[in-house]
């Protein structure tokens, strides 16, 4: 009897673990928890998900027929539960089914970004009429290190840093630092020494207080002419750390040229574009994973720009698609890509979607997806769903986007 009883509650238990092993198989827990709290669509969306089994078989969308409050600038936005053999909720979101119209990017724009401080690229020793000197041996400073304060004052600029270090009291001596690595602030000294060079009080620190680069305008949105552009963060190209910046300017770009992406090898575009308040045509104001983001100052940055509904997450299926680019320095220019794969993912990395370029004459020129084209926006049956972000290495024509969803209210 013990022995039928220990099998029956083994049997129990296989089925038990492989019910959770089926689970695991079968429903992409990770991708529906990190789904965004907010979606672009309307209740044909819900007829998709559950029609094409999106989070599998076991799971239903099912519509909260309340009707609740949005926080995204909407008047009312619908409550969808993800349930499990449409008995338990694992996952609600909101449904915005009111329509954001955009102007539709593709212009090759330049950004110049203030740091919220001073970065840290370099540490080399100063020459002094001692020898030379590692101002930075007693110190926990680190290349990627972004300086906020020394002696007490901020620090914005290089200009700041020379001024604090060559004052009568703070030289040659321990000046007390506050930097700044990631998200934790650090207390540190480091030495001021006399570079016999130059004359002046020197730390040992290569350092720079702005970012410049070019990327792509992915939309202007028609309602409060706030813009986004590029699709990820600009980052310290070594660190990989995401700039915390103090404002900046978005500059139309002149298009001089491009290098050809092969495998392993990825092309670029090559632009120039000239600073200056009779530049500017944006005010950037953030950035973060989803790209950089701002307010329009320059109403020609409109002119001739087609406008298109916002789509996003649930608009966005595999098939044919277009991206918006302007590549050579005329008009943005739709060429024909395929969406080759879609997943609910909340970052704007490699797992949001997958695309690749089809259209003959952008693999002609560029070989595919080439750095400056992040940003360009993705379109699909009349709606902007996304933007272009990063290119496979080993695959140019080959890449990932970011969906609208996660840029339009920022």
């Amino acid at each position: 009897m013990a022995k039928i009883k220990k099998i029956i509650l083994c049997s129990i238990l296989i089925s038990f673990i492989s019910f959770l092993i089926f689970l695991a198989v079968s429903v992409p827990f990770i991708s529906i928890f990190s789904m965004p709290n907010t979606l672009f669509g309307d209740v044909k969306s819900i007829d998709y998900i559950n029609q094409n089994a999106v989070f599998g078989s076991c799971i239903k969308a099912v519509e909260d027929k309340k009707i609740y409050a949005s926080n995204n600038n909407y008047n009312q936005c619908k409550k969808i539960d993800l349930k499990l053999f449409n008995l338990l909720t694992i996952k609600s979101f909101y449904l915005n089914d009111k329509d954001i119209e955009v102007y539709v990017g593709g212009d090759v724009v330049g950004f110049s970004l203030n740091n919220d401080g001073v970065v840290i690229i370099g540490v080399g020793a100063v020459d002094t009429d001692n020898g030379k000197v590692n101002t930075t041996q007693k110190s926990d400073i680190k290349k990627g290190d972004i300086i906020k304060k020394i002696e007490g004052q901020n620090v914005f600029s290089v200009a700041d840093i020379c001024r604090i270090t060559n004052k009568d009291e703070n030289k040659n001596r321990e000046l007390d630092i506050i930097i700044k690595r990631k998200d934790k602030e650090i207390n540190t000294t480091i030495e001021n020494v006399l570079d016999k060079n130059s004359g002046i009080y020197k730390l040992g620190l290569w350092v720079k207080d702005d970012i410049s680069g070019i990327g792509t305008l992915t939309y202007i949105r028609k309602d409060n002419s706030r813009f986004g552009a590029l699709g990820h963060s600009i980052c310290d190209a070594d660190t990989k750390i995401i700039y915390n910046i103090n404002g900046g300017e978005m500059y139309p770009c002149t298009v001089i040229g491009l290098k050809k992406g092969s495998k392993g090898k990825p092309g670029e575009l090559k632009g120039l574009f000239m600073q200056g308040k009779n530049n500017k045509r944006g005010s950037v104001d953030k950035n973060c994973d989803y790209g950089v983001f701002g307010e329009v100052c320059d109403e020609k940055l409109q002119y001739n720009k087609e406008c298109m509904l916002a789509g996003g997450r649930l608009y966005a299926k595999p098939g044919k698609a277009y991206i918006r680019s302007s590549i050579d320095g005329n008009a943005p220019k739709d060429y024909e890509i395929e969406i080759v794969k879609t997943n609910y993912q909340s970052s704007s990395n490699e797992k949001s979607m997958v695309i690749k370029v089809v259209d003959k004459e952008l693999i002609e020129k560029t070989g595919g997806i080439i750095q400056g084209m992040s940003g360009s926006p993705i379109i699909q049956n009349g709606r902007v769903i996304g933007a272009v972000t990063h290119v496979f290495i080993n695959d140019p024509t080959k890449g990932f986007g970011v969906y609208l969803d996660w840029m339009v209210d920022l």
